[in-house]
């Protein structure tokens, strides 16, 4: 480090720049505590990175699938990770369960490029929390499934892996950015897959595909280990090919972890997975959102009415029903346009660690990270460009602290209405799945994004509370004017209050059997 008398120059020039009015008798003090904290810092850059935290498992690494084995592009990497004594124990939750991990969450010693080019070349060396809790309540890992480019996007087209095929329909997206789990589960190659939400990006693939997605309780699962996309609404959670395996996943995978930031305190309380299955939803007060209906063609009109047709059949098994106007919906994605200029520079920025946790998952991650701002998806760099452009007005007008109050105030104005419903019910998306573009353009579809796909999901991200998806009927799309179209799933979702998600799971459950022969 400098000479003294250089650094008291420094400290000075410091406290001058930010206003920290340092009485010039004592420079010589800061100085001295500063040289202190300067070698302390040297001797830190001497410490090792980490090493590979596999734990109690047993790991064959595997392979890029190809061809048949991936005809879809779920699969970004298949391996074969469950824990050592697997064979001799079967008390674990998931014991006999195979689980597929979105390509965001960590698996140590398995690669994982978040979709990205950014992280072509990333293998983590330690496994999520998540990961970890799969592991132990015996769960098998069969692969990483494909997520869209840093799971900037909604759609199933932006990864560098190619676009992700919709089971459905192999010319239409399958949603994301969790878009590999939908698609493996809809294709029964895995009874299980944990994904991440950021505003749609469990429920939107679950809903495309015809399975079951939740997005939990905020803070209910842990997210150390995970690439962030916003983390102030970032949630990991749960899909299944059916309601009950995905409520044992939840069992599994949530809980307080000492190493993340967001979640809930040590007095979390998980209901057993299984006290909702089997429970009739007599007396269950239902709102049902008039804002999540659309009709600008023949096609929503038929989503609008499958899910109303749904109700009804719910009414009938003593669900009561009323239909009630909550405009928060739609704001809810003016809200969340502003937070990705807030929130999404920080993380390609210098200041990871406080969406990534206490592990040295954020070391690797950040020293892995390859010409991160020219390799962006453009979603995320017309987000980076005007946070720059707009920095000087956002800082201001306190355009944060604004949005912030104003998602409170939407969560307080949710909460109120718990107080008088038990659930909220209407479409997972109000929309088909759209076609994959010709020439891909997802900058075109960012700013235009005429199907805007998270807008019914994404006020629970920020008010944080509990929304799964779960398949209630099969519509024939129109083509053009072709009633020949194809035959594709309708999600419906069901939110309730705070830390209630025995509550989805149990309206769900009733769905599920209701609609058995759709």
């Amino acid at each position: 480090m400098a000479n003294q008398d250089t650094i008291i120059d420094e400290i000075k020039a410091v406290s001058d720049q930010f206003t920290l009015d340092i009485p010039r008798a004592h420079l010589t003090k800061y100085a001295e505590k500063i040289s202190q904290l300067s070698n302390l810092i040297a001797e830190v850059k001497h410490w090792p990175d980490g090493e590979v935290n596999a734990g109690d498992s047993r790991r064959d690494i595997g392979y890029r699938p190809e061809n048949q084995e991936n005809d879809h592009n779920q699969w970004t990497w298949k391996c074969m990770v469950n824990r050592e004594n697997n064979d001799i124990e079967g008390c674990g939750l998931l014991t006999g369960k195979t689980v597929a991990i979105k390509d965001s969450i960590s698996v140590a010693g398995i690669p994982m490029t978040g979709g990205s080019r950014s992280l072509e070349n990333f293998i983590p060396k330690t496994d999520a929390k998540v990961v970890e809790r799969v592991l132990q309540q015996g769960g098998t890992i069969v692969g990483k499934t494909t997520c869209e480019d840093l799971c900037f996007s909604a759609y199933s087209y932006t990864s560098i892996h190619g676009p992700t095929l919709n089971p459905f329909d192999k010319t239409r997206v399958s949603g994301g950015s969790s878009s590999g789990n939908a698609v493996a589960l809809a294709l029964a190659q895995v009874d299980m897959a944990v994904g991440s939400d950021s505003g749609c990006s469990i429920r939107v693939p679950a809903s495309f595909c015809g399975c079951v997605g939740l997005k939990p309780t905020y803070g209910l699962v842990p997210i150390s280990g995970c690439l962030m996309c916003l983390p102030s609404v970032d949630h990991i959670g749960p899909m299944a090919r059916n309601v009950d395996d995905c409520g044992i996943l939840l069992h599994a995978i949530a809980g307080t972890d000492l190493l993340s930031n967001t979640t809930s305190g040590p007095n979390i309380q998980m209901h057993s997975h299984k006290s909702a299955f089997g429970t009739r939803v007599a007396g269950i007060k239902a709102a049902v959102i008039q804002e999540g209906f659309l009709y600008e063609d023949e096609n929503c009109r038929k989503i609008s009415d499958a899910v109303k047709l749904t109700v009804e059949k719910m009414r009938k098994s003593g669900l009561e029903v009323e239909f009630i106007s909550v405009p928060e919906l739609i704001e809810a994605r003016k809200v969340i346009a502003v937070l990705s200029l807030t929130e999404f520079p920080k993380i390609v920025g210098e200041n990871l660690q406080p969406y990534l946790g206490r592990s040295s998952f954020m070391l690797d991650l950040k020293n892995s990270m390859l010409d991160t701002n020219r390799n962006l998806p453009q979603e995320a760099k017309v987000a980076f460009s005007a946070s720059k452009l707009l920095e000087e007005d956002i800082k201001k007008s306190n355009i944060l602290e604004k949005t912030i109050n104003r998602t409170l105030l939407m969560a307080k104005n949710v909460n109120r209405l718990f107080s008088k419903f038990d659930v909220f019910i209407l479409p997972t998306v109000p929309y088909p799945a759209p076609k994959i573009p010709t020439i891909q353009d997802p900058l075109k579809d960012f700013i235009e994004d005429p199907a805007a796909l998270n807008v019914n999901c994404c006020l629970f991200n920020l008010t944080g509370h509990p929304a799964i998806t779960v398949n209630c009927a099969f519509i024939q799309l129109e083509d053009r004017g072709n009633m020949q179209g194809s035959r594709m799933p309708v999600g419906i979702q069901i939110v309730s209050g705070y830390m209630h998600e025995e509550m989805v799971f149990r309206v769900a459950r009733e769905i599920e059997k209701l609609t058995a022969d759709c």
